[in-house]
């Protein structure tokens, strides 16, 4: 070429290297549409079956699982559908902070229109999760808080929507012990953590790999065994397809792959640590809780054809393994301690391994625990870490937890009393404390004086939280010429005194706290006492106080504050403070600029 020749039009090119050129990423929908409307062979082109389904794998590479592509599939129309559904989906969460700020919590029936557009279609539930999702792990945690605040109570509303009935069928098989305790674990982690990503099959992966590595071990160390040579269907598996030779070998590899290649290890027994508690996160860190390292042990020695059954040991968790099935009971069986190296104890030695008294470890009290058993004693201790934790005032794991409990146990009273309690507090789902409290008055007639009494209070409950939703315009609040408030919503501060960083959410021109509170928190021991600005702060340890302006200082490092509260009030961090939402900015309308001079004086922005 001379450099005077000019290159081809668009339009002149072969179909093929212009359908090429239109699947670029670069190019949306829009695009798309836009460039068939040129002529009648870009019209063509640009309806392109192939072409469409490129653009859908782009555009939803996460959710292709939802679809078969086993019949024909017009990819342009499933395309527009997705596309509706996301644009519906996305302007009822953009609403949500209009229509709920002035809640502190919300019902079920909040999210009504969510549930409705997931029962819309067979797919529509999971993937406005995977929709959400995308959006809360989108790896810019300084934009769209609100969204993501919002998001991140619609997944949890959605997940458990689809989750129940499929805890529901577990249970049915658990009972009956078809099922793998490894997917009750994963069901149970998923329902806790709904906004994080968890997917069975890559837990079953994990634990696949770590039983390859036990037989990269075994056969290294005895090349003639027999499981090395077997594919084995481990569903429904209740006895040891090896000798007994064979499985202590296999049980002496996989102590060596995860206590010795990986560095398995117990976290402490009275861990507060939800994250012990969860098999997706004991396979990352390594670390958990006896009775989810009793699981993954299981997991992988059933993957070898050797049976660990769960025991219900008191005070601790443990597995046995039948290692002489013909002699007696106190005989029969070693008991494994995966929560530390995968000890082999006789009966005998348990109690003090486990430091219990000898006389509470009898053949009769380790019984042999069932899947749903062993489930429904982790969520046991997922009640009593949300019981911990809500001490704080975090009140997230326990609700989590006592609705599983419900679920799971369908005559659980106290965990129906209980989860009663916390919504009442909450003041969430009353409706469905009452039929709960129904429920308890139609099946213990004992507690019918506390059902009276509880159904007093949510009635008195309801009438308040009526009232405040048909009078919730925003209370604005202006800074007086005639008080100083030195600080401002948005800043990060540290808090002189207990070293805690945090960012203020609200303030008062002077304490309105009670009096009760005014004391216990030595108030008056202030140099100026109650009569200072007070400042509503989100923690980063995930708590709310309340604290006195001399107190507090603007953080020197102005950095993320990592609280699920955030975005309720936040739009952005602007790397200095936190921009505040519309609907935070009505409330205090004059901490905008003021926001800003702080900062422009503190950092010389």
């Amino acid at each position: 070429m001379d450099g005077k020749e000019k290159l081809p039009s668009l339009k002149d090119m072969p179909a093929e290297i212009i359908e090429l050129i239109l699947a670029e990423k670069s190019l949306n929908c829009y695009d798309l549409t836009r460039i068939s409307e040129t002529c009648f062979k870009m019209h063509q082109i640009s309806n392109s079956n192939d072409l469409w389904k490129r653009k859908y794998k782009q555009r939803w590479r996460s959710s292709q699982h939802l679809i078969s592509e086993q019949n024909y599939i017009s990819w342009k129309e499933e395309f527009i559908t997705k596309h509706k559904f996301v644009a519906e989906a996305f302007i009822l969460l953009c609403n949500m902070s209009l229509k709920h700020f002035h809640k502190d919590e919300l019902s079920k029936k909040d999210f009504h229109e969510f549930t409705t557009l997931a029962e819309s279609h067979v797919w529509a539930g999971e993937f406005l999760v995977t929709e959400f999702l995308s959006l809360l792990h989108d790896n810019k945690p300084n934009e769209k808080l609100t969204l993501k605040f919002y998001a991140a109570q619609v997944v949890r509303h959605i997940q458990h929507f689809l989750l129940k009935p499929k805890i529901l069928a577990y249970l049915n098989d658990a009972s009956h012990e078809e099922q793998n305790i490894e997917i009750g674990a994963a069901l149970v982690a998923l329902w806790c953590q709904p906004t994080e990503r968890i997917a069975e099959s890559d837990l079953v992966k994990q634990l696949d790999r770590l039983s390859d590595e036990v037989r990269d071990i075994l056969q290294r160390a005895h090349p003639e065994h027999a499981v090395l040579h077997q594919n084995i269907n481990q569903d429904g598996l209740k006895e040891d397809i090896q000798t007994m030779d064979q499985s202590l070998h296999i049980l002496d590899a996989i102590n060596t792959v995860l206590y010795m290649k990986h560095s398995f290890k117990g976290s402490k027994f009275h861990s507060l640590c939800p994250q012990d508690s969860f098999i997706d996160k004991a396979l990352k860190t390594e670390k958990g809780i006896p009775i989810i390292m009793c699981i993954i042990y299981a997991a992988v020695a059933r993957r070898l054809g050797v049976v660990c059954e769960s025991v219900n040991t008191p005070y601790h968790f443990m597995l046995r393994w039948k290692q002489h099935p013909f002699k007696p009971p106190d005989q029969m069986y070693v008991y494994i301690n995966a929560f530390d190296g995968g000890k082999r104890l006789k009966l005998s030695e348990v109690a003090k391994e486990i430091g219990v008294d000898p006389n509470l470890i009898t053949v009769d009290t380790m019984v042999y625990a069932t899947p749903c058993h062993v489930i429904e004693r982790e969520v046991r201790n997922l009640v009593h870490i949300g019981h911990e934790l809500g001490k704080s005032g975090d009140y997230t794991l326990l609700r989590t937890a006592l609705e599983l409990s419900v679920l799971m146990k369908g005559h659980n009273i106290e965990a129906r009393l209980n989860l009663v309690r916390i919504n009442l507090h909450l003041g969430v789902n009353l409706e469905e404390a009452q039929q709960i409290l129904q429920y308890v008055a139609g099946t213990d007639t004992s507690r019918i004086g506390l059902v009276a009494h509880m159904l007093n209070a949510i009635t008195e409950e309801a009438s308040v939280r009526n009232e405040r939703n048909k009078n919730h315009k925003i209370k604005v609040i202006r800074r007086k010429k005639s008080k100083t408030v030195e600080f401002a919503v948005g800043l990060v501060m540290r808090h002189k005194r207990y070293n805690y960083d945090c960012v203020i959410s609200g303030w008062d021109y002077k304490c309105e706290a009670s009096r009760e509170w005014i004391q216990q928190m030595g108030v008056n021991q202030l140099s100026r006492q109650d009569d200072q600005p007070f400042y509503n702060v989100l923690v980063e340890d995930g708590s709310k106080r309340y604290a006195a302006e001399e107190n507090l200082e603007v953080h020197p490092s102005p950095h993320i504050i990592s609280h699920s509260e955030v975005g309720r009030y936040f739009s952005t961090f602007d790397g200095y403070r936190y921009v505040m939402n519309s609907e935070k900015a009505e409330e205090y309308p004059d901490d905008e600029d003021f926001c800003m001079e702080l900062v422009h004086r503190q950092y010389h922005t």
